[in-house]
């Protein structure tokens, strides 16, 4: 009996033990960290949150961001652009290009250069206008097909505002403030560097061969302009090429004696500039107002012009029509805008300026690579019109302007 009993106690102090250890591992599996073998405290849940907020800002700056730049273009369009394989001149003998004027805009091996003698007369004028009209010389037509003289010559009025002159150009800035911006034209040319396109939409010049109901050859005592009238739906406008799908409108058109725009630093016999203001616009002057906003508010068509034994028709026809008056307005016989400006198709195009006051600077300049020809009589007559009964020392052209950091582009 006392064995049985010795028994039973042996078995229950070893049941009491197993429950004893079960309690105290259930009791340190709650109080322990699962990976640690230290007691848990407040401590370690405030360091394990504060580790999950920083692995979430981790995690959140972590992620990649893709940044989109657009670029716009507001001058020329996205082409794909490179430069022309010239051979950079390190010295210019000016003698050199006076005398051979072998020298042109652009690459060298390109054909017809604007500056040749090497050519037949006319044979600049361009193929590219339907009416024959603006590519023949003087020199082919017949005496009926001629121009005739002018109607009438009256007295021109100065409006106000105009009482600038070339030769104060260097204080044109103290009454028109843009005549000192960054972007101002003429500008001189380089014979290299240019920056070549390609892709480039068709240039196109519409209503070109269009008679207006009338022209008008303006002296004002600085500027020789030819303006005319045409109706609305057929007014001489260019559009395409580094124009864009903008359209312009013919406004006037000025002779300068010499030309403005030089080739590297040489100026030519004479220049015309086509002025074209865009289409969106009702007037002059509203283009100028809304100029601030609008770079390319205008267009400027340029036809530069070499020594040759004959002169352009169109340009011709306006030297005979000038009259040595000191300020004058001649009816014109109506003749096509293509006589006078021919369209092309081979050009360099840089942003610019009016070249007079105001001095706007948002004017998308145009520059003809063949040049035009006119006879040093035609071009003597010219500057003694201009002159007058002034002295010889008086100057009729702006001054090449610093080009800065613009660009100039070759189209073709």
């Amino acid at each position: 009996m006392i064995l049985y009993g010795g028994n039973v106690v042996k078995k229950a102090a070893l049941w009491y033990i197993l429950i004893i250890c079960l309690r105290v591992s259930a009791k340190n599996g709650v109080t322990q960290d699962q990976v640690s073998s230290r007691t848990n405290t407040l401590f370690d849940d405030v360091d394990d949150t504060q580790k999950q907020l920083d692995n979430e800002v981790r995690e959140r700056l972590a992620q990649p961001k893709t940044v989109w730049v657009i670029h716009i273009p507001t001058r020329f369009p996205v082409l794909q652009l490179e430069d022309l394989s010239v051979t950079e001149p390190t010295f210019i003998n000016t003698a050199l290009v006076r005398s051979r004027r072998e020298y042109q805009l652009g690459n060298p091996e390109l054909e017809d250069p604007i500056i040749s003698n090497n050519t037949t007369p006319c044979e600049n004028v361009e193929e590219e206008s339907s009416s024959e009209e603006g590519n023949v010389c003087d020199s082919d037509r017949t005496e009926s097909e001629k121009p005739s003289e002018p109607e009438k010559c009256e007295e021109q009025e100065e409006k106000p505002g105009d009482d600038w002159t070339f030769d104060t150009q260097h204080k044109w800035h103290e009454n028109f403030p843009d005549c000192a911006g960054q972007s101002q034209s003429p500008v001189d040319l380089p014979i290299a560097g240019l920056i070549k396109t390609r892709g480039a939409r068709k240039l196109l010049f519409v209503n070109y061969n269009e008679i207006p109901n009338n022209l008008t050859l303006i002296y004002n005592g600085r500027n020789v302009i030819l303006t005319g009238n045409w109706p609305r739906d057929r007014t001489p406008a260019v559009y395409g090429g580094a124009a864009h799908s903008r359209r312009y409108l013919f406004h006037s058109l000025v002779v300068y004696w010499p030309s403005e725009h030089t080739i590297a630093t040489l100026h030519y016999p004479m220049e015309t500039q086509a002025l074209h203001v865009s289409a969106e616009y009702g007037s002059f002057e509203e283009a100028v107002a809304n100029s601030p906003k609008d770079p390319l508010a205008f267009l400027g068509v340029v036809n530069i012009y070499k020594f040759d034994s004959e002169t352009q028709a169109g340009l011709r026809t306006i030297i005979n029509s000038a009259q040595k008056c000191k300020k004058w307005s001649v009816s014109m016989k109506p003749m096509p805008l293509s006589v006078f400006s021919p369209p092309f198709k081979e050009y360099v195009c840089y942003q610019g300026s009016l070249p007079i006051p105001p001095c706007t600077e948002s004017v998308l300049w145009m520059i003809r690579r063949r040049s035009l020809t006119v006879n040093r009589e035609s071009s003597l007559a010219f500057h003694s019109m201009l002159l007058g009964d002034d002295p010889p020392q008086k100057v009729f052209i702006r001054v090449a302007q610093a080009l800065n950091d613009r660009h100039i582009y070759f189209f073709r």
